[in-house]
């Protein structure tokens, strides 16, 4: 009998060993994000990614890449916009995981999971799902090419941030009204239809989403998550992973008319 209870004691003591040396998941899950995205744009970690883009639509849906991609990024507007869970997370290509978890405040914005080694503090996966909870984009690894390494070329991590100088002009020329939660970034050039002809592309965020609107002499074809609004010949495209009425909404907000070549000599000389 004693020897047995000895036996139990000795199991117990095992057990409760083993319970200690268990981390706890990460207690600021975005710190945490933010860290190991910062660690990875130090560190080379490639392999074979599977990497599945539902939208933006592609021809082929899945394709074979080295590493994952780099997500746009700004935390004080994901700390605005989302809450935040983190917790053990699966095995991904044998490796352990913190699953941290990124829930819009916006019922019709996507959300997020990223898979963050244990021990190497990288991303070893991300998913995206739009508000009917639909994979639109997944990527993860399936195996590595040997252990992280310094990146010779550290890549550039530049935070997404607002630009009050882009937004006056928007607002100004356009009275643009953007979903909740997102704020403007990027205004550039680009060309549209087989003619290239000029256009202005419009972008915004909410940390990690990206809504693009497309000032354009043309309309474009019905799409999933386009609207397209005509504005006396002058065209608005806006292209997001949103519910199509939110789209329509955001190119409804724009005043007419809409003179293009006034918006893009405007942009000339906000450059």
């Amino acid at each position: 009998m004693q020897k047995i209870i000895i036996s139990l004691l000795l199991v117990l003591g095992s057990l409760v060993s083993s319970a200690q040396t268990i981390a706890d998941p990460p207690k600021n899950p975005l710190n945490f994000l933010i860290r190991a995205l910062e660690r990875e744009a130090q560190t080379n970690l490639t392999g074979e990614v599977l990497e599945t883009q539902i939208f933006p639509p592609r021809a082929e849906p899945n394709k074979i890449r080295a590493d994952l991609p780099m997500p746009p990024f700004s935390g004080e507007w994901l700390r605005q916009n989302f809450s935040f869970k983190a917790e053990y997370g699966e095995l991904i290509a044998n490796r352990e995981t913190w699953r941290i978890r990124l829930e819009p405040r916006n019922p019709n914005a996507p959300s997020f999971t990223f898979w963050i080694d244990q021990k190497w503090l990288l991303r070893l996966g991300i998913e995206e799902r739009n508000s009917s909870n639909e994979i639109t984009f997944a990527a993860r690894f399936n195996s590595f090419r040997g252990n992280p390494k310094p990146r010779q070329n550290p890549r550039q991590f530049i935070p997404l941030e607002n630009k009050p100088k882009l937004e006056a002009f928007v607002q100004r020329e356009t009275a643009l009204q953007l979903p909740m939660g997102f704020v403007l970034f990027d205004l550039r050039p680009r060309t549209v239809g087989k003619n290239n002809l000029p256009a202005l592309e419009l972008r915004a965020s909410n940390g990690i989403s990206v809504l693009v609107i497309v000032f354009a002499p043309i309309g474009t074809g019905n799409q999933a998550r386009v609207a397209v609004r005509n504005i006396s010949g002058s065209f608005v495209w806006v292209i997001g992973n949103l519910p199509h009425s939110d789209l329509e909404k955001t190119a409804s907000s724009i005043k007419a008319p809409l003179d293009l070549a006034l918006l893009m000599a405007g942009f000339q000389n906000l450059r």
